[in-house]
């Protein structure tokens, strides 16, 4: 039986040199995913894949986010790169990678759907991935409920990745509701802001005005 990993992280190269290239905005993830050479050597994933028998991975981008690498203009070409080299990917290696979830250029709304649909019908990606905010912005905020609609009525999933930049250790607290419920709020938006983004998303009507989206749905990771 394949085992298929559904998370796991990759840094393509054409992508990773891009990123590097844009800003040192995202200097504190880069510096990390420098020592980590698997994220963008594909012989050494390799070496480590084939160690183990009937292994397969469904491809997700690596942090930092793409909108904390570039601006609005430049984060939709950015994640056109990413998305392409993911696609390219599973089209030459299908044993390896069956599969991959597509990245969105969150600081541009418009942009963000247009990319969500591109990659689900032309690269075939079998859903989105998002941070559990977006530049410290959480994601019930009206600028991403459309991405919400859009995917509720393409029939994919969301992947929520937990994430907060290096000054995110601790939070105003007079801005406190705006991240976390009233129940949960020592938590930081690591491990558990994914939680706590999912409770803000079902509290504000979510799930109701958008028919229901965060209902549990079987879809096909692989074809």
């Amino acid at each position: 039986m394949t085992k298929i990993d559904i998370f796991p992280h990759i840094l393509p190269k054409p992508y990773f040199d891009k990123m590097l290239s844009l800003s040192d905005r995202s200097a504190y993830m880069q510096k990390r995913v420098r020592a980590i050479p698997v994220m963008y050597d594909l012989d050494i994933r390799f070496r480590i894949m084939e160690q183990y028998q009937d292994y397969a991975q469904v491809l997700t981008l690596n942090l930092p986010p793409i909108e904390v690498v570039a601006g609005p203009r430049e984060s939709p070409d950015l994640a056109k790169l990413a998305n392409d080299s993911m696609a390219e990917l599973v089209a030459k290696h299908p044993k390896h990678f069956p599969a991959f979830v597509a990245s969105l250029p969150l600081n541009n709304p418009d942009a963000t759907l247009r990319e969500a649909e591109r990659a689900v019908n032309h690269l075939h990606a079998r859903g989105v991935q998002i941070g559990s905010n977006v530049n410290g912005r959480p994601l019930d905020e009206p600028e991403f409920r459309p991405l919400f609609s859009l995917m509720a009525r393409l029939g994919y999933p969301i992947w929520l990745h937990p994430t907060r930049s290096p000054d995110f250790a601790g939070v105003d607290w007079r801005q406190r509701h705006r991240y976390f419920s009233v129940v949960y709020r020592h938590r930081s938006q690591s491990g558990s802001g994914s939680y706590h983004s999912r409770r803000r998303i079902g509290h504000r009507g979510f799930v109701q005005q958008r028919g229901g989206f965060l209902q549990r749905r079987r879809v096909p990771v692989c074809q």
